[in-house]
């Protein structure tokens, strides 16, 4: 039989667990948030970790040092605050104490990432951060600091790197990547801390250039460097790295192309790494049920290749967990896509049960956000899929938030503007300039324009729509 048909039946095979499978479970009204309290306290607490070790160690003077720990504070305590985070002021602080020549290297790390939140690329800003970022990497200064403190540097200067595509970047991100094994396995965690751990470790996935197959000799060499820590670090954290670590080689052998594009042997390592990774994230998994992560792992993993169990069953196990865990369906909304033997109405369908669980104090409604965006990028015939009832729900949502912030004392407008930003790129995508320019009126610079660029495939497509926005649509609104 040609190879091309048995690759077809062997797609068939390793996917019928998405076509026979059981319903997704319906959203817990009942239980309290937990995804993003998780989130919140463990990124404040990852920062009162650095702040801490900046007043332990640093050499600035009385007026540096003050100006830092002031703004750093209010960083800490609008992360625990709903995430309601002013970058912008943040960013002038930072922007003004980095021109002041703040001389402490973590100080400098710190200020840089906080003014990557608004980075742009005609203002000088590049200049500056890479600035700071050379100076705290200094090799001699690095070795003041605890692993985690090296790691942050090390993130932050590999995600500037990243964004500048420089020829330096793929071995700072290799740096990144060393200096995060080196503080996950010679760091005893507590298990409260094991999360925010992975959830670094994970982060490596947020560089291109690691994603090739020139990366797979640098992901080998991780994969020996965890093994030798076995028996030295949490159980669960060691099967989560090894698992990861050994999904990540499978399918950067695999690459991102169609299936008729990949090579019969590289399908078959691909497939053999997932069925090793499959099997240390069960083990993760029955070490610790109660953490969603093994479960993620896992649902990605049983999309893409046969395992004993269906990617319904895997979402099911992370919304028992984590029931507010809306990660979950944006690997659940891709296994849907019709090339995966889905349907881009059953996506919109899954999406609008998230938003009918109506809990406005988590990000839970914005997934059906996430479903509208898998359909528009899948297909162009996406205008007759978004029915005025599909949009009629997705205002709803907005008006959910905002009912919801009326009635707290700490509203959470960081969810609400997101809200806001996702439905007017989609007012601007679905060429509505009236409703669009209305909802600029109403939130002014609250409408975070960056994030409403995040939903177009092409910039300058939205950049003409903005330009339509207020051109039409001010002529329609009066």
């Amino acid at each position: 039989m040609p190879a091309p048909i048995l690759r077809i039946l062997f797609c068939l095979l390793a996917f019928s667990p998405l076509l026979f499978s059981a319903e997704v479970i319906i959203i817990p009204q009942e239980r309290e948030a937990s995804y993003e309290p998780w989130q919140r306290a463990s990124k404040s607490g990852a920062l009162e970790l650095v702040l801490k070790e900046y007043l332990a160690t640093t050499k600035d003077n009385d007026a540096s040092k003050k100006a830092f720990t002031n703004l750093y504070q209010q960083l800490i305590d609008q992360t625990k605050n709903n995430w309601s985070i002013n970058w912008t002021q943040l960013a002038n602080d930072a922007r003004d104490l980095l021109k002041q020549g703040v001389t402490d290297p973590l100080a400098n790390s710190e200020l840089g990432q906080i003014l990557m939140q608004v980075l742009k690329t005609n203002n000088g800003d590049g200049t500056l951060i890479e600035n700071a970022y050379g100076l705290a990497t200094n090799s001699l200064i690095l070795s003041e600091y605890s692993h985690h403190s090296i790691m942050r540097i090390s993130y932050a200067k590999a995600k500037l790197l990243r964004y500048k595509n420089t020829k330096n970047s793929q071995v700072e991100i290799e740096y990144f990547t060393d200096d995060v094994l080196h503080w996950l396995c010679e760091t005893t965690f507590k298990k409260d801390q094991l999360r925010y751990a992975y959830e670094k470790f994970d982060s490596i996935n947020d560089f291109d250039h690691l994603q090739d197959k020139k990366s797979i000799k640098v992901l080998k060499r991780h994969l020996e460097t965890v093994k030798q820590y076995k028996g030295q670090i949490d159980p669960w954290l060691y099967h989560m790295l090894k698992g990861k670590l050994l999904s990540t080689i499978g399918w950067r052998t695999r690459g991102s192309g169609y299936a008729n594009t990949v090579k019969d042997k590289d399908f078959k390592e691909f497939h053999r790494h997932l069925k090793l990774a499959a099997k240390e994230f069960t083990q993760a998994y029955t070490i610790n049920p109660d953490f969603p992560e093994s479960a993620l792992e896992m649902a990605t993993i049983s999309g893409a290749s046969r395992t004993d169990l269906s990617i319904e069953e895997w979402v099911n196990r992370v919304l028992e967990s984590e029931w507010d865990n809306h990660r979950i369906y944006s690997i659940y909304f891709h296994f849907l896509l019709p090339r995966w033997g889905g349907s881009h109405r059953e996506i919109l369908r899954i999406g609008a049960l998230t938003a009918q669980s109506q809990r406005y104090d988590t990000g839970l409604p914005m997934a059906y956000f996430k479903a509208v965006r898998f359909v528009i990028n899948d297909t162009t015939d996406y205008k007759s899929l978004l029915s005025e009832q599909v949009m009629s729900q997705l205002r709803d949502i907005l008006s959910g938030y905002e009912a919801y912030n009326k009635k707290q004392k700490k509203p959470n407008r960081y969810l609400q503007d997101l809200a806001a930003a996702r439905l007017y790129s989609l007012y601007l995508f679905m060429e509505d300039y009236s409703a669009a320019y209305k909802l600029f009126l109403e939130y002014g610079e609250r409408l975070n324009q960056e994030e409403s660029f995040k939903q177009f495939r092409n910039t300058m497509t939205m950049e003409r729509s903005v330009q339509k926005c207020f051109v039409l649509g001010s002529g329609q609104a009066s």
